[in-house]
């Protein structure tokens, strides 16, 4: 799968950020291009991951009170499409569209 240059510069800039790559600051005899930056990344497989298992995140936390899990929040903001309610309240998302 092809990732968007967005995408990237931010998994770039997290790993930076984090102290995961260290990379000296460029100056003019020593600048180097992104991509060579980004080609020498190593990505190491999870471990210990099987699979994603609900429980093990707080998704019920509804900060603002507006009875909108963070995860109906997430899905609604995140949604190609109008998302479709389980009830009246509007408080659980039952359908969407969303690209992984």
């Amino acid at each position: 799968m092809r990732r968007s240059a967005p995408a990237v510069l931010t998994v770039l800039g997290l790993l930076l950020w984090s102290g995961a790559v260290d990379v000296a600051p460029a100056t003019a005899a020593t600048s180097v291009p992104a991509a060579t930056l980004l080609s020498r990344l190593v990505v190491a497989p999870e471990s210990g991951a099987t699979s994603y298992v609900r429980t093990r995140f707080a998704y019920p936390v509804d900060a603002d009170h507006d009875c909108q899990s963070t995860r109906a929040e997430v899905l609604i903001q995140e949604s190609s499409r109008t998302v479709a309610f389980s009830s009246r309240s509007h408080c659980v998302v039952a359908k969407g569209r969303w690209t992984s």
